[in-house]
């Protein structure tokens, strides 16, 4: 039986892959910060043009009371995916 149809019948993929583990663990912690840098750098400024989109999809016409409460509450939602790359950034060397 192949590969897949055993993962389909609920088998697993246990020693078929066994370098996999060690090629992800190969990051060293200068290299996940840079890659972490580029892709938070990133993904501010696709937040921004997203922030002002719907802005302007939905809020010209707004009173200043929402245009407040929307740009508080957008501007520190990009916190949430933030952590999760900060996160893996500061994992330390598996040794």
């Amino acid at each position: 039986m192949s590969t897949l149809p055993k993962v389909l019948m609920g088998g697993t993929l246990k020693g078929k892959f066994p370098n996999r583990r060690r090629q992800e663990q190969q990051l060293t912690q200068r290299q996940r910060k840079a890659i972490g840098t580029v892709v938070s750098i990133v993904s501010i400024i696709v937040w921004a043009v997203i922030g002002m989109w719907l802005y302007e999809l939905w809020l010209v016409d707004a009173p200043n009371w929402a245009h407040l409460i929307f740009f508080v509450l957008f501007g520190l939602a990009w916190i949430f995916p933030a952590m999760i790359v900060i996160r893996w950034m500061a994992k330390p060397d598996s040794k």
